[in-house]
């Protein structure tokens, strides 16, 4: 049960997941996002540069909470085929992809550290 909730904590808080066009249609066909979610651009509070990439990021992390949530362990695990990835490590993916670039942004680290190694991460 530990990597389910780092799984959901994981796109829950890193925001940032890469877009992936077949999560990004697979979400939008399911439910419509906030229209606040649709717009792109400088957000109060930010500076323009900074306020945009908040703004894909959140649009980013709804459309991959809205493609996967509800999905049960055996479903994020399920694997097609020997050479396929699994949606749970799909997602695993994405967020250690932000932690890495935080860690790597804002303290100067080449590497995770024990406990971000500990979830299994890997450079």
């Amino acid at each position: 049960m530990q990597r389910r909730n780092f799984l959901v904590k994981t796109a829950l808080a890193a925001g940032s997941l890469s877009a992936f066009p077949f999560f990004a249609h697979t979400a939008a066909s399911l439910s419509s996002p906030p229209d606040e979610l649709m717009l792109i651009g400088p957000k109060e509070g930010y500076s323009p540069q900074v306020g945009t990439l908040v703004s894909m990021l959140n649009y980013n992390r709804s459309t991959i909470i809205g493609a996967t949530k509800g999905l049960s362990i055996e479903q994020l695990d399920y694997l097609h085929d020997p050479k396929a990835n699994t949606i749970g490590a799909l997602i695993l993916h994405l967020g250690a992809t932000e932690v890495f670039y935080q860690a790597n942004t804002f303290e100067g680290r080449d590497d995770f550290n024990d406990a971000e190694k500990s979830y299994g991460m890997t450079p």
